[in-house]
């Protein structure tokens, strides 16, 4: 049964790393929008 489940949760985990890493771009996406903002707003 061990064999099993594990094949039935393998692909799960790389559609996990692809979210994390999508969420991760967005969030590095929107602090370089953020503090492109208070640059603008400091200049």
């Amino acid at each position: 049964m061990q064999f099993v489940n594990a094949g039935l949760h393998a692909p799960e985990i790389p559609n996990r790393l692809q979210k994390i890493s999508e969420v991760s771009q967005y969030n590095t996406a929107y602090i370089k929008r953020q503090s492109k903002k208070s640059l603008e707003i400091l200049c």
